[in-house]
């Protein structure tokens, strides 16, 4: 069953009627792997939704992370910032410049977790964390620029 499927089946299952508003922000979320602003998501849909206010998409999102489909990634400052639920240890690394927003899941946050636990007995439950810094494209434009 695919991803959209067992979305409106959960949406229905917990009593929330699947709106013509509702689908049209399922949609514009559904194929991203980028994470997204409700202002981002609002922006996508106003082309072909006119109807469709900041506040219906900020209230859908809300819906979608309390059933646990989205994640609210809380990358910047600059507002919510919701993607897919991830599984496993990962890191998001977010561009302190741009905001761009990156995973990075290898071998080594285990180790990390690993280490922190033998050196200091603090056993490591969260499943992500997020690490700040530029991304190769503003760290070039420094690089440029000498900023």
């Amino acid at each position: 069953m695919n991803v959209k499927r067992q979305t409106i089946q959960k949406l229905k299952g917990n009593h929330f009627r699947l709106t013509g508003q509702r689908r049209a922000v399922l949609n514009a979320i559904a194929n991203t792997n980028e994470y997204f602003t409700p202002a981002a998501v609002h922006e996508k849909l106003r082309e072909q939704h006119a109807d469709i206010s900041l506040v219906t998409v900020y209230r859908c999102l809300n819906i979608l992370y309390d059933l646990g489909i989205i994640c609210d990634m809380r990358t910047t400052g600059k507002g919510r910032s919701y993607g897919k639920c991830l599984t496993g240890r990962y890191a998001l690394i977010v561009c302190n410049n741009c905001g761009k927003t990156m995973v990075y899941n290898g071998s080594g946050l285990n180790k990390l977790a690993q280490q922190i636990d033998t050196e200091i007995g603090f056993s490591v439950e969260n499943k992500h964390i997020t690490l700040n810094g530029l991304c190769p494209e503003c760290r070039a434009n420094k690089d440029k620029t000498g900023d």
